[in-house]
């Protein structure tokens, strides 16, 4: 019995450095990503922009006005299909600290007393 709050302590201690470990983790993920998205986000903005001037210079005069708007309606299907993508994405991801989470209800179910 005086084993009992050494024990609880050191699981609680093993949790809880598993949770800082997978906050760690989530962010270093998150950072890249980010940098990744910004990245691609501005190497696809400046490519289709250069497309579209490129486009709409080797059309003749009176048809780069459809043109433009051609391109217009082309980006935002395209943004609203990406706003879809990432929307699911989201919805799909895995909650924060499952893995703690799961771990300590492990426990909880070790230490409830059977009856």
């Amino acid at each position: 019995m005086r084993l009992l709050p050494h024990t609880l302590a050191s699981a609680l201690h093993t949790r809880l450095q598993l949770a800082i470990t997978e906050l760690e983790e989530e962010w270093e993920s998150g950072k890249r990503t980010l940098l990744l998205a910004v990245l691609f986000v501005y190497f696809l903005t400046v490519g289709l922009l250069l497309l579209t001037f490129f486009v709409l210079a080797i059309l003749p005069e009176a048809y780069r006005v459809y043109g433009l708007g051609g391109f217009a309606l082309l980006y935002l299907v395209l943004a609203l299909f990406a706003a879809l993508v990432l929307r699911q994405k989201g919805r799909a991801r895995p909650r924060l600290f499952s893995t703690t989470l799961s771990e300590l209800r492990k426990d909880i179910d070790l230490l409830k007393p059977k009856v």
